[in-house]
């Protein structure tokens, strides 16, 4: 319900007095086709505007400073302890020894476990850096400020969304490339993960698979 009516992510059910974020997907899909035309045209000058960039990430700002109310905040942070929980029991020594197979991690039980049960091959490395990508996004929405951002903070924005665009567009690739057969699982798509400015659990832990998150 939460990614429904913030992200438009998803087919959960929403209330009937609940309005659903229509716009986001077009917004957000503006400031990925600006940050590209921005690294198209960088290639080849030096002097290129971050005005078109700028503007997206505004509209993208309010459009989600304007969903994000009510219960969404507590919500999220719900979602988040439950992450944490689940990437717990996935990196448990018994998980580990039984599905992690020779690379010993989460992402390798993932895999194993959705082949064996689910009879689906899932891209981990892709999923995972939508997960993290987007999220270095997000926190670049929250936080941004035209009047105060920084070179670097602008330049990890680029590297970020054109880690993200790539593994969006593998991901897609492979699920469109391959046929599962009748009545099996199809994987889904994972919802972009994003930070807001609130009391998250801490994630970044020795050894953690989202140390980089």
């Amino acid at each position: 319900m939460l990614y429904k009516r913030v992200l438009n992510k998803g087919d959960g059910q929403i209330l009937s007095m609940m309005v659903v974020n229509d716009a986001f997907p077009a917004l957000w899909h503006q400031l990925m086709t600006e940050i590209t035309e921005y690294i198209r045209k960088a290639e080849a000058s030096s002097s290129i505007s971050r005005a078109s960039v700028f503007q997206a990430t505004k509209n993208l700002q309010f459009n989600l400073s304007e969903h994000m109310k009510g219960m969404a905040r507590i919500q999220v942070t719900e979602d988040y302890a439950h992450l944490k929980a689940a990437l717990e029991l996935l990196n448990s020594p018994e998980m580990i020894d039984n599905f992690g197979g020779r690379r010993k991690s989460c992402w390798s039980v993932i895999e194993q476990v959705a082949k064996e049960d689910l009879r689906t091959v899932i891209s981990t490395s892709n999923i995972r850096t939508l997960a993290v990508e987007g999220n270095k996004i997000f926190q670049w929405l929250a936080n941004f400020d035209e009047g105060k951002t920084q070179d670097q903070e602008f330049q990890q924005l680029l590297q970020s969304a054109e880690a993200w665009i790539i593994a969006q567009a593998s991901l897609e690739s492979n699920n469109n490339s391959s046929q599962a057969p009748q009545n099996s699982a199809q994987p889904q798509k994972m919802p972009d993960l994003f930070n807001n400015n609130m009391n998250f659990p801490n994630f970044e832990q020795k050894g953690d698979d989202f140390a980089d998150w």
